[in-house]
């Protein structure tokens, strides 16, 4: 079975459910969502899976900068 191109890989997708393996050490994509609601069922799923020992979820969206003046230090009066 062929898949169309729309359904193949991530197409974007802000999430990426990812899967530890610990007996050979491989970190692999499990899968995408479009919304974090949609990736922690992935995940949740993918936890009860024997084949993981971990799975977590990556988000892809780049974030900005933290303002280092803005987050350190500072009085505590």
């Amino acid at each position: 079975m062929t898949l169309p191109a729309d359904r193949i890989g991530d197409n974007g997708q802000r999430y990426e459910v990812r899967g530890y393996i610990e007996e050979t050490d491989v970190v692999e994509p499990i899968g995408y969502a479009n919304d974090k609601d949609g990736a922690d069922q992935l995940r949740d799923a993918a936890n009860l899976w024997p084949r993981y020992d971990t799975v977590w979820v990556v988000d892809r969206q780049p974030q900005p900068p933290i303002n280092e003046r803005a987050t350190s230090g500072g009085s505590d009066a």
